[in-house]
């Protein structure tokens, strides 16, 4: 899918901008505190499942499970392999784009360098997605935040054998929930290529609503950009 693990044709994740937060932490005086991020003091205690770790270890720790699926965070070690699968399949090399990972010792370092450090700093990020029975990879979902969107989006990738099963409808919910309830985001947004029907469907069954085409930077196709307002009562109340 285009964007949401990443979508199609998207850079990747950067610092982020202002954003619709609540809830957020200064980080000390006279510095100015990212409206995306969390304290960076690991020993400030932080909200059940606003979970982070020290830079050069990752937990295998459960974010969030459902009736069928089990989202954690993703393991340098653990996971190198699937990510090595993940991000050469040729639906994801077309719809997202080729990160150039050809060894496993690329995989990890892509794991540490997109997941760890973005749950570090912002206290979510992309997590593995697998199944809760047998802990079989499945794929990445969650957040991240980007400098040229005004708030955290929500993306996935899943391999082939798991798309189409309605996995991701019923992650990204537990995602958006948690997104409201534990981190205090009053909203999320989504960015897909116009001409991707199964994750502009993936979207909407999310509940994401369409708003415009933007350009992110100069030179680079528009793309299709959704929002949903997480509201007091629940997603979209």
């Amino acid at each position: 899918m285009r964007g949401t693990h990443r979508l199609p044709g998207v850079p990747d994740a950067e610092p982020p901008g202002p954003a619709a937060l609540r809830g957020t932490r200064a980080q000390g005086a006279g510095t100015a505190a990212c409206p995306c991020m969390l304290s960076s003091d690991l020993s400030v205690p932080l909200p059940h499942g606003s979970l982070r770790f020290p830079p050069t270890e990752c937990a295998v720790t459960v974010i969030l499970e459902t009736a069928r699926v089990r989202l954690r965070l993703l393991d340098p070690e653990r996971d190198a392999e699937a990510m090595l699968a993940l991000v050469n399949d040729p639906a994801f090399i077309a719809g997202i784009n080729d990160r150039g990972i050809r060894t496993r010792e690329q995989a990890r370092e892509h794991v540490r360098e997109w997941a760890q450090a973005h749950q570090q700093q912002h206290g979510f990020a992309h997590w593995a997605l697998e199944t809760r029975e047998a802990g079989t990879f499945m794929g990445t979902l969650g957040l991240l935040c980007r400098e040229t969107l005004p708030v955290p989006h929500i993306g996935f990738a899943l391999l082939p054998a798991y798309r189409g099963k309605g996995y991701v409808t019923e992650a990204g919910r537990a995602v958006l929930e948690h997104a409201r309830q534990v981190l205090g985001l009053t909203q999320v947004c989504a960015i897909v290529s116009p001409g991707n029907a199964e994750s502009i469907r993936a979207l909407e069954a999310l509940g994401l609503r369409y708003e415009s085409l933007r350009v992110l930077s100069p030179g680079t196709e528009a793309v299709a950009y959704y929002t949903i307002d997480l509201g007091p009562g629940g997603v979209d109340s």
